[in-house]
């Protein structure tokens, strides 16, 4: 994504997220407007913004994700709830890794926009993965199919009506012949296809967890469609990205850590979909694809240990004793055939195993 777009960036709250208690999608939605005001203040677009202004804003995230926190949990010990330790755990860890923020670290650099990222990906994770299923479990069981299945079509009506525009944008392409027009209709394309693999992989993810209607299955893979052509193109992006940004962290660049791993989670995720959606061969790729998905693997591996290094922190809600998983490469590319540039470049590296 370009700084002019990511700029732009809208990082908003919305119903795909709702968790049908009104006021905890109240408390979600300021601070979702919390996290877009970062966004904005930390943005290298923005002239306006001030250190004291955007000390501002943390503080205030500080005070009100602890205010939400303590009114979620006097709501979680109203009813039985049976992952009320798991939750509490989790919003102690979130607590503990937004107190030790350290401020300069924000204004230099990539920082703010790195803690943006972090902010947003573990609140949207947090709110699907754990906020959502307990208050379908206050509600209680017979509603709750019906609760998921309809959080679920939104994400596919989301899907569906993107799907739609990239179609139309992609007509418009065959037929526009100035350069200018078809270089603005192909960045479009470009942002409505990433957009469009996001509510894909968001709506697969919700399928997994909590089922869908046989119809909703049929659009959903009706959508898939619009998504395989650009797929291993977007999935080059998305490697391209993790090497970008895991290195500056390496290299110490970026000397925000928080929540790095949490951003590596969320894109090695939406990049394995997208392996699965486009590359059905994998011996077709050119050895500088192959090797641009390697080293994001690898590359994310050593960023998430660094993390745990420095933080010295469990994964949210998970005891010490749980050890961490590591990234791996598709099963797909297990049936790669070593072509003459995985050779030349195994041979370059390790000069001793050519052949006499």
């Amino acid at each position: 994504m370009s700084d002019d777009a990511d700029s732009r960036l809208v990082l908003s709250w919305s119903k795909a997220i709702a968790t049908g208690n009104d006021g905890i999608d109240s408390d979600h939605m300021k601070l979702f407007d919390l996290i877009q005001k970062l966004h904005e203040a930390t943005s290298p677009k923005t002239d306006f913004s001030s250190d004291s202004s955007i000390s501002e804003i943390i503080k205030s995230l500080r005070e009100y994700t602890q205010y939400h926190f303590s009114r979620e949990e006097k709501f979680m010990e109203s009813f039985p709830y049976d992952d009320i330790d798991f939750h509490k755990r989790a919003h102690a860890g979130f607590v503990t890794r937004v107190g030790e923020v350290d401020e300069r670290s924000v204004h230099a650099d990539d920082g703010g926009q790195s803690l943006v990222r972090f902010l947003y990906d573990w609140l949207n994770s947090h709110i699907c993965n754990i906020d959502q299923v307990m208050v379908a479990k206050f509600i209680g069981v017979d509603k709750d199919a019906d609760f998921q299945n309809g959080q679920t079509t939104i994400v596919i009506n989301g899907a569906f009506n993107v799907a739609l525009s990239i179609e139309k944008l992609s007509t418009q392409l065959k037929y526009e012949t100035h350069p200018e027009r078809r270089s603005q209709i192909r960045s479009i394309l470009g942002k409505s296809s990433e957009h469009l693999i996001n509510l894909v992989s968001l709506a697969d993810y919700r399928v997994q967890q909590f089922g869908c209607p046989i119809g909703e299955r049929t659009r959903l893979n009706g959508i898939r469609n619009a998504v395989q052509a650009s797929a291993c193109t977007l999935a080059e992006n998305y490697a391209r990205k993790i090497v970008q940004y895991g290195q500056s962290i390496l290299s110490r660049q970026s000397s925000v850590t928080l929540g790095c791993g949490t951003v590596m989670t969320t894109w090695i995720a939406t990049m394995n979909m997208l392996i699965e959606l486009g590359v059905k061969n994998p011996n077709a790729l050119t050895h500088e694809t192959y090797q641009m998905f390697a080293d994001a693997y690898r590359i994310a591996n050593e960023v998430c240990d660094k993390e745990r290094q420095v933080t010295r922190l469990t994964a949210f809600g998970k005891e010490a004793n749980t050890g961490p998983s590591k990234f791996e490469m598709p099963p797909i590319f297990s049936s790669r055939v070593a072509s003459q540039g995985d050779v030349l470049a195994s041979t370059a590296l390790h000069p001793n195993t050519a052949e006499t």
